[in-house]
Formats: structure tokens, sequence, C-alpha cells
């Protein structure tokens, strides 16, 4: 794959659209905004003490979102690299194999 990306015929062959780039950052801003999520899922506790009972709820709320969210991203960005080395070793059934498990792993924790 990087001998057909360093190729210098091919890069001045790949045109630049006004769409990739709005794609871009539209899934930039997306991105971004995913950490404002637990404002609208977790409730805003309406009081004037922070130091009762109700604070330690909201606090492992939101520290089990971002930990979750952290994981989720972890395991996501790994993906690719799987498949990639299972396509370099030429496994018999390695791709299903990868799907299954994901599909598993996501079924489970759901």
């Amino acid at each position: 794959m990087e001998y057909i990306l360093s190729d210098p015929e091919v890069i001045a062959s790949l045109p630049t659209d006004w769409t990739q780039w709005a794609g871009a950052i539209v899934g930039a801003i997306l991105v971004g905004l995913t950490g404002v999520l637990p404002l609208w899922v977790v409730p805003a506790k309406v009081g004037g003490t922070t130091s009762g009972p109700g604070s330690d709820e909201n606090l492992k709320y939101l520290l089990g979102f971002a930990v979750g969210g952290l994981l989720g991203d972890v395991f996501l960005h790994l993906l690719p690299e799987t498949y990639q080395h299972t396509i370099d070793s030429g496994e018999e059934g390695g791709l299903g194999r990868i799907g299954v498990a994901v599909l598993t792993g996501i079924l489970t924790f759901l």
C-alpha cells in the first residue's frame, strides 16, 4: 500500500474536492461535540450544596462515561491495525473471526 501512495503519478492524479474538506470539518465538529454529550445525558444537580451524596453519584456517572469513551476510542482505533495484520499474515478466516469477536464484545457490554 505504501508504494502506491508514494508513486508521483498516483499522487498527481488524486483530486481534492470540496466535499472532502466539508466531510473532514463536519466529522471533526461531531467528534468534538461528543465531549458535550454528558451535559445532556447526565442530569445537573439543581441545589445549593455540592458536597452531598448526590454529587458523588454524578461524579460516578461522569467518570464512567469518560472511561467508557476512552476505552471505546482505543479499541476502535486498534481495529484497522488488527485487520491489516490479518491481511498481511494471510490467515485463513481471520477477518471473520475478528468480526465475530468485535460483535460479541459489543453485544456483551450493551
